[in-house]
């Protein structure tokens, strides 16, 4: 099995990678950020921006895999609050694009966030505003 997990230089994209980095798993781990790689390992590593579609459009050509992991978020809130735009694009814009590319290629997509945005206190399910609303800064 194939796995490609973004934000791998995260605080949960490297416990991802802890546990997964045993010599005797037959699992192929692709550990993606937009920093250069953090954790020495048996995985594989390429840069990846999910603002950019296309370069994640190349790696899943490329790789294959047969799931994703998503751990690539802006988290902090300050960050979120002071650059808007960016946190929308990460957040939100990349999510979409990732949903969309695993549909089309018939890929297994794990989103994992904050509680920060879910809480588990909702009991009926969030919604994302459209991607047609206008966002402001």
């Amino acid at each position: 099995m194939k796995i490609l997990i973004t934000g791998s230089n995260g605080l949960t994209g490297q416990a991802i990678l802890q546990e997964t980095n045993s010599a005797d798993s037959p699992t192929e781990i692709i550990a993606c950020s937009k920093s250069p790689n953090r954790f020495v390992g048996k995985h594989k590593f390429e840069l990846l921006d999910l603002r950019y579609p296309e370069k994640l459009n190349y790696l899943l050509d490329v790789y294959q895999p047969e799931a994703i992991i998503n751990t690539a978020a802006i988290s902090q809130i300050d960050e979120c609050e002071k650059n808007k735009i960016t946190c929308h694009q990460i957040n939100y814009e990349a999510v979409l694009n990732l949903i969309q590319s695993c549909t089309e290629r018939n890929i297994h997509l794990t989103h994992i966030s904050t509680d920060f945005v879910f809480d588990g206190n909702q009991q009926v399910p969030y919604a994302e505003p459209l991607a047609s609303e206008s966002f402001q800064e």
